[in-house]
């Protein structure tokens, strides 16, 4: 067989599971309302690699401890607690004279 025919069906391959996987992906997402998940499956199946890549990425699950929408009771600058640099109440008593 030919080498090229043989990267040819490879990568017909490889593009058809990434198509495969990207849809999953999509179907148990509970983000995304059932409209939506036609359109992208769609999508996906229309421009192969860069569907798939985008909606693999729109349908991420976050990891634990990413964002999740609220806002923590603690301040931190950086890895710093604030708490714990005694700054969070000192800088007005540098502009007084």
């Amino acid at each position: 067989m030919n080498p090229v025919a043989i990267i040819l069906i490879a990568s017909v391959i490889v593009t058809t599971m990434l198509n495969i996987f990207a849809c999953y992906r999509v179907i148990k997402s509970d983000q995304l309302e059932p409209l939506q998940k036609t359109l992208q499956c769609i999508l996906i199946w229309l421009i192969p690699v860069l569907g798939a890549g985008l909606c693999i990425a729109l349908t991420r699950e976050p990891k634990r401890g990413e964002f999740s929408g609220k806002y923590s009771s603690k301040q931190t600058l950086g890895s710093y607690d604030i708490d714990d640099l005694n700054i969070s109440q000192s800088y007005g008593d540098y502009f007084q004279d």
